[in-house]
C-alpha cells in the first residue's frame, strides 16, 4: 500500500529482473535464493498465477519474501493479478479459491505497482509502454484504463515473432514506431518485458528484451541481470541468463 504505481531504483549495485512465472515457485525460490543479497533489487515482472501447479504456493511465497524484504523485492502487475478486471484463461488459480480467497487476492493484488525504473534509463514492465508523455504521468494510470491494459496485456509486433504458441484474442498490439515515440517521450533506453511468449528475447535494435521465467512454456527461464553503476545503452549491456 505504501508503494506507488512507479517503482524508483536508485539505490544498489544491481537488479534482477524475473519474467512470468505462472505457478513455477520453484523458480522464484532459485533466483530469491542464488540472487538477493543487500545490494542486490529484484523486480518480479507480474503473471505469478494460473497455467501452472503451483500458483497459490508461488504467490503466498512472493508475498511473504516482499513482506521480509520490501525495500529489496518489488512485484509487478500482470494481466493475471487483473482478473477482476478483465476474466481470462487458463484461470486454473482463480477458478480454484473460495470467495473469501478470490475477494482477498483479487483486492489485494490490483494494488501491484505498474513499472519499474532504474536510474541508468531503463523501463520495466509486464506487457507494452502506456500512451504518456512522461513518468509521472504513469502514476494516473487508473486499473481498467487503455493505458493499464496497454501495461499489463499489451503486445508488440515483430518481424520475426515465433507462430508455435497461441495468444488469447484481444491483446492489444503496437508498433516499432509506437515504442521508439514512448521511448523518446520517457527518456529511457531499454525496455525489459515479459507477457509475450512468441516474442523474439532482443529486438528493436537491441532496445527490447522479453524475458520468461516459467518451466510451463516451451522455451528457456531466463533473467536479465542488470548492473545499475554501469551505463547503459541497450541490450548488450544487460546479462541474460538461464535458470
Amino acid at each position: 500500500m505504501k508503494e506507488s504505481k512507479i517503482v524508483k531504483i536508485e539505490d544498489g549495485n544491481r537488479v534482477v529482473f524475473v519474467g512470468d512465472t505462472h505457478g513455477d515457485v520453484e523458480a522464484s525460490k532459485k533466483v530469491i535464493e542464488n540472487f538477493l543479497d543487500d545490494k542486490t533489487k529484484i523486480v518480479f515482472l507480474g503473471d505469478y498465477v494460473d497455467r501452472g501447479e503451483f500458483s497459490k504456493e508461488n504467490i503466498d511465497y512472493l508475498l511473504e519474501m516482499k513482506e521480509k524484504h520490501p525495500n529489496d523485492i518489488f512485484l509487478l502487475m500482470g494481466n493475471h493479478e487483473g482478473y477482476g478486471v478483465i476474466k481470462l484463461f487458463p484461470n486454473n488459480f482463480w477458478a480454484s479459491l473460495s470467495d473469501k480467497e478470490y475477494k482477498y487476492y483479487s483486492s489485494l493484488l490490483m494494488k501491484l505497482p505498474l513499472v519499474a525504473i532504474t536510474k541508468n534509463k531503463i523501463i520495466a514492465l509486464h506487457g507494452a509502454l502506456p500512451k504518456v508523455n512522461r513518468i509521472s504521468e504513469i502514476e494516473k494510470i487508473v486499473v481498467g484504463d487503455d493505458n493499464w491494459r496497454a501495461i499489463t496485456w499489451g503486445d508488440f509486433e515483430f518481424e520475426n515473432e515465433e507462430k508455435n504458441i497461441v495468444l488469447c484474442s484481444g491483446r492489444p498490439k503496437y508498433s516499432k514506431e509506437y515504442f521508439e515515440s514512448i521511448m523518446k517521450n520517457l527518456g529511457m533506453k531499454l525496455l525489459i518485458r515479459a507477457h509475450q511468449p512468441t516474442a523474439p528475447l532482443i529486438a528493436y535494435d537491441n532496445r527490447c528484451i522479453t524475458i520468461f521465467t516459467s518451466k510451463y512454456y516451451p522455451i528457456p527461464r531466463r533473467i536479465a541481470i542488470v548492473n545499475l553503476k554501469r551505463k547503459i545503452k541497450d541490450a548488450k549491456d544487460v546479462k541474460i541468463m538461464e535458470i
